[in-house]
């Protein structure tokens, strides 16, 4: 950047008046945009914050308006596209229409005013022509389509924050391009065309953005980049982010092939993240004199600022670009914020770059430097074919190294008089240890590089210089070409001092002899077959059980068919949750060595000679896949397999690719550890406020749960939920106590692992003590001795009382989701009311073991005959092969039993337990549901408290039966058994035939 060059403008003689009673002039921004025809031309300047208005006491109307000026920067007319034009509605007419807001000016005078304000900022572009011959010029003022509808263009679209005109299609001289960075919310550019005898332009083209809020269109320019006779379109979106990057440029070679529903844009150039990439824009002419136009984006809030430089070309902007400006003196930020570039500021005949730091009120010249082309030639016979087998070369036979030579040429076609001598620096271009070193005049330096110093003659242009290289000793690598790269600079580097152009750098190699004919080309035809050693699906296609296998192999059979195969080499691109382990070897040792994570190589041999066939598998790691989280998993695997070589390669079967299907599946199981089979009652009825100890409640009762993880996956969270019988089944909220919950423990379990119950306070609710003289029965809490027999007739761990259930027996969801499951406020509640009297559970009639009907009652959450808690135990990262142990201790509650259930046989207690994968990505193979059940018995003495003795019984029917008899007796005695007939004369008569005189009966 130089300062050093002033323009000094003298003061034009014109009188200035002051502002009229209609307008406001301050806070105007004149030169908000400033526009030059170049050398000769006009100049247009606008203040797109100017106010007009008939009555400024009663509203102010942001207009706008711009000036023109004359080549001697002389005022020449006035230029307000908006006055006149509806203003009652405000904003919803032209009220703030802001006309000038961006600005272009064309070479044949045609001038473009950017309005983004009318109708209620759907914004236009004003067309207009500012020639100098009033009588020659178009007095028409052309804009955009405006109207109250969403379509074509919507409110806040902010249209004309950004104008352009180029030569974009077939049949139009001239198209006009206006953006709206806020037009459905990702931003549009809109290419208009005039239409005969009409104001209005028509709208031939939409340009749609790609991001939300990315502010496409807010930049735009235009220019013919790859001298194809046809303008390219540049659009830039400043706001466009993405992981890495920030701010981009579109460009649009070809709009002729583009329809309003598909333009895509041919080249998007990216900036770094947050730096606004593409603020601003301009096009700086031919700077490096290679017959096409260059570019300048700049990127103001990368840092202090910082300016691209891109360099066209036939196939238009080239991608890298070729300098990054940033401030190199202090003081300076948002570098890059404007541009304005073409013009040639100093005469050198290389257009210069203006640029504008808003934050720092200042403005810098960049100046290019003159450029002296430059060309290069390295030849030299033994760059080609060098003989590795020979010691010695043409230039030093006698050496004990391996060596050869060449000769790099250049040829400077202009010449600058304050240019003395030219640096010229030769480097090898290899990775790690180079194999060579030059020749040096001091015979115990050996470098890899060569620096001369070559100074210039005035006549001559044509200069060169010879090297010779050697190898190490020890060299074995005779194959891979050696890379040179030989870059010409310029001995004096003063900031005015010319540059030399880009084909001052050169690369090149040296070459050995290879066994691959003639021609020196190798055609290598390797065929390669490669495998899983999975269970395979289809072609391609395997499949595998996160668990079941902890590696598995790749397998690959090589055989190269053709001319050798330099550098050979296998690769394997594996996903990030595979690990490489190791090569198994077959035929021969090969080194893998690992590129990146999901990338290794293998060497083949260097050559892969003919028919020679190689077979190698490799290992892979695969319990990276049984951890990931949920939010990364991977339902199937994809696998890549090729090879190549540095030989020129004419099979067609050097790749495959295969995909594996992740299975994720485990069996859990729920088993019954411990359980009290038969328990006791007897006893006296107390109260709940006479319970103060456990022992008061009643006997212990045990369930235990056995929670086991069979695999495959080797890892699972799992969850467990117990339903326990808390208290009797009733038709009240509350019922009396069944299995008062005295404590809940996990056995083998980790620090993670854990049992809450719902309610949470429903463990020891009435918080009784301690005082139990009953001991734990052996095993108890330790579920390694599960398989040892336990004394005692109160505990079992026979299968008589606990039933694996199926979906089919017990609808779980039905329990889990019970209305008795109540949270721990109104279980309290519900505990301060008085329990259900009137409520017992009727018993049913079944064979005992001895063939007599028992009556027996059945206590459980599957038919209602049982209110249940639920007891949750949550396992993380349940190993396979693991055992835990749930353990419930409860007291039977004696007084429930001993007042309702004395005159039964015995009461069955069951409680449910269900066992599920935390995990629903894993299939769990079957369900875990189990019950266990507890029988209570009634104790013999209290069945017989109810029961008289017999000889009251025997009192009983004696007197019962005497008093039948005194009844019967006095009965008799008062006649109540005689029975009086009523007198029939018909019964005490004769009975005679007509005619006869004796009697057939007699009395």
């Amino acid at each position: 950047a130089d300062f050093d060059y002033e323009d000094v403008i003298e003061k034009a003689p014109v009188q200035l008046r002051p502002p009229g009673n209609d307008e406001i002039k301050d806070n105007q921004w004149l030169g908000v945009n400033v526009r030059s025809q170049g050398p000769g031309g006009k100049v247009i300047v606008c203040a797109h914050r100017y106010i007009w208005s008939q009555n400024l006491n009663v509203n102010q109307h942001g207009l706008g308006l711009c000036y023109s000026l004359n080549n001697e920067l002389e005022w020449e007319d006035q230029w307000e596209p908006c006055k006149g034009r509806p203003v009652a509605q405000e904003h919803q007419q032209f009220g703030y229409c802001q006309a000038g807001t961006s600005l272009a000016l064309l070479s044949d005078g045609t001038a473009l005013i950017g309005s983004p304000g009318p109708f209620t900022w759907r914004g236009t572009l004003f067309v207009l022509d500012i020639a100098s011959d009033y009588l020659s010029r178009d007095k028409n003022v052309y804009l955009g389509p405006l109207n109250d509808k969403p379509e074509p263009i919507n409110k806040y679209s902010y249209l004309g924050m950004s104008v352009a005109a180029g030569k974009f299609f077939y049949d139009h001289p001239v198209s006009y391009a206006a953006g709206a960075p806020r037009s459905h919310d990702h931003g549009q550019v809109y290419i208009f065309n005039k239409q005969r005898s009409e104001s209005e332009m028509n709208i031939s083209l939409i340009i749609d953005g790609e991001q939300f809020a990315s502010n496409f269109g807010y930049e735009l320019l235009a220019g013919d980049f790859n001298n194809d006779g046809f303008d390219d379109l540049l659009v830039a979106a400043p706001f466009y982010f993405s992981n890495d990057k920030g701010g981009g440029v579109y460009i649009y070679y070809n709009l002729r092939n583009c329809t309003t529903l598909n333009c895509k844009s041919d080249q998007v150039l990216r900036g770094i993240l947050e730096s606004y990439f593409g603020f601003s824009l301009t096009n700086l002419g031919d700077i490096n004199h290679d017959g096409y136009a260059d570019l300048a984006v700049g990127a103001p809030y990368e840092g202090d600022g910082a300016i691209y430089i891109y360099l066209g070309s036939k196939d238009g902007i080239v991608e890298t670009y070729s300098q990054k400006i940033h401030p190199e003196w202090g003081g300076i930020k948002t570098l890059g914020y404007s541009l304005s570039g073409g013009m040639d500021m100093d005469n050198n005949g290389y257009p210069d770059l203006l640029a504008g730091a808003y934050d720092s009120d200042a403005v810098l010249l960049f100046r290019t430097r003159p450029i002296i082309d430059i060309q290069i030639n390295v030849t030299g016979k033994e760059l080609k074919n060098i003989d590795a087998t020979a010691h010695g070369c043409a230039k030093d036979p006698h050496t004990t190294h391996k060596c050869f030579s060449f000769e790099t040429c250049f040829t400077i076609t202009s010449r600058q008089n304050n240019i003395d001598n030219v640096v010229i620096r030769c480097d090898i271009k290899e990775k790690g240890i180079a194999r060579i070193w030059f020749k040096q005049d001091d015979p115990n330096i050996q470098h890899n590089y060569q620096t001369r110093h070559v100074p210039l003659q005035r006549n001559k242009r044509f200069y060169c210089q010879e090297e010779t290289v050697y190898f190490l000793n020890g060299t074995r690598d005779f194959l891979t070409p050696v890379k040179f790269q030989i870059n010409y600079t310029i001995a004096n580097n003063e900031p005015h001092s010319p540059i030399l152009n880009q084909t001052s750098l050169k690369k090149f190699e040296a070459t050995f002899q290879k066994d691959c004919g003639d021609d020196d080309i190798c055609q290598s035809n390797m065929i390669m077959n490669a495998k899983l050693i999975l269970n395979q699906i289809t072609e391609n296609r395997y499949e595998l059980s996160v668990g079941d296998l902890e590696e598995f192999q790749v397998e690959v059979n090589i055989t190269n068919k053709g001319d050798p195969a330099y550098e050979a080499k296998v690769f394997f691109v594996f996903p990030l949750s595979i690990r490489f382990i190791d090569i198994v070897n077959k035929t021969r040792s090969f080194k893998c060595p690992k590129i990146n994570e999901t990338l290794i190589s293998c060497d083949l041999g260097n050559p892969l000679r003919q028919n020679k066939p190689l077979t190698l598998q490799l290992r892979f790691e695969t319990t990276d896949i049984a951890n990931q989280s949920r939010a990364n998993l991977e339902n199937e695997l994809k696998f890549v397999v090729f090879v190549n070589s540095t030989s020129e390669e004419l099979s067609n079967q050097t790749k495959s690719e295969f995909t594996v299907l992740i299975h994720r599946k485990a069996e859990v199981k729920l088993n019954v550890a411990y359980f009290t089979k038969t328990v006791v009652y007897s006893g006296e009825v107390k109260g709940e406020s006479e319970m103060k100890t456990f022992d008061d409640v009643g006997r212990i009762v045990w369930h235990s749960y056995q929670v086991q993880q069979l695999g495959p996956m080797p890892y699972v969270d799992l969850d467990v939920e117990i339903l326990w019988p808390w208290q009797v089944g009733s038709n009240q909220p509350q019922g009396k106590w069944l299995l008062y919950l005295e404590d809940v423990n996990i056995t083998d379990g980790k620090e993670s692992d854990h049992c809450y119950v719902d309610p949470a306070n429903a463990i020891n609710i009435l918080n009784l003590t301690k005082s139990t003289t009953e001991m734990p029965p052996p095993g108890i809490y330790n579920h390694t001795k599960t398989n040892e027999n336990l004394t005692g007739n109160s505990f079992s761990r026979s299968q008589d009382h606990a039933y694996n259930i199926t979906s089919e027996n017990l609808l779980w969801d039905s329990f889990s989701n019970s209305e008795n499951n109540q949270d721990s406020s109104y279980l309290s509640r519900l505990i301060r009311r008085r329990r259900s009297t009137n409520y017992v559970v009727p018993a049913d009639t079944q064979p005992g073991p001895d063939g007599k009907n028992r009556k027996v009652v059945t206590m459980d959450c599957k038919t209602n005959t049982a209110k249940c808690i639920s007891i949750y135990c949550k396992f993380s990262k349940f190993p396979k092969g693991k055992l835990s142990t749930i353990v419930i201790k409860s007291r039977l509650w004696n007084s429930t039993f001993v007042e309702d259930y004395s005159q039964i046989d015995w009461v069955r207690i069951i409680s449910y337990g269900n066992l599920t994968i935390a995990d629903s990505s894993i299939n769990q193979l079957e369900p875990a549901v189990v019950l266990i059940q507890t029988n209570a018995y009634p104790d013999l003495s209290i069945q017989l408290e109810g029961q008289p003795p017999l000889w009251v019984i025997i009192l009983a029917v004696v007197a019962g039966l005497l008093l039948l008899i005194l009844l019967i007796f006095i009965l008799w005695r008062v006649g109540f058994f005689k029975r009086n007939r009523i007198k029939d004369p018909t019964l005490s008569g004769n009975l005679t035939k007509q005619s006869e005189q004796e009697t057939l009966l007699n009395k």
